[in-house]
């Protein structure tokens, strides 16, 4: 079970106690969100923003991501590149709803009508950065 799925089946139409929802931070603060700006607004290469820290803080122990033995090139390849192509996609295309509901942008409504944000901070993010003010997802 993980925040967003139980017996690997994701969560939809749930209704739960208001007091279980948590807000984060806001997203300009998350680091993610900091590298994608310099990324796809400051036009840096990945190694220049925040995810070269985030990098060596959090994702370099990941097996995944090539582990103790990786690099931060290997990390590009695998995970920071799909982001460029996401980028690309939207600027080009727009934003469309995935194929996998799991790579939506997921949101819930709070007691008082409140849209908070459950999942997919990557997409909503470049959908931002690129200018679209409206853009599919899940609740």
């Amino acid at each position: 079970m993980t925040a967003r799925t139980f017996r690997n089946k994701r969560y939809f139409g749930m209704v739960i106690a208001d007091e279980a929802l948590k807000p984060g931070k806001p997203l300009e603060k998350c680091k993610h969100v900091q590298a994608m700006h310099q990324r796809f607004v400051d036009g840096l290469d990945w190694n220049q923003t925040e995810y070269s820290k985030l990098y060596e803080k959090k994702y370099r122990k990941m097996e995944r991501h090539g582990g103790e033995d990786g690099s931060f090139n290997v990390f590009t390849k695998k995970k920071l590149k799909k982001y460029d192509a996401i980028y690309e996609d939207i600027k080009l295309g727009g934003y469309k709803q995935s194929a996998s509901i799991e790579e939506n942008i997921e949101v819930a409504l709070d007691a008082n009508g409140e849209v908070l944000l459950i999942d997919g901070r990557h997409r909503l993010v470049l959908a931002q950065l690129i200018g679209l003010k409206k853009n599919s997802c899940c609740r």
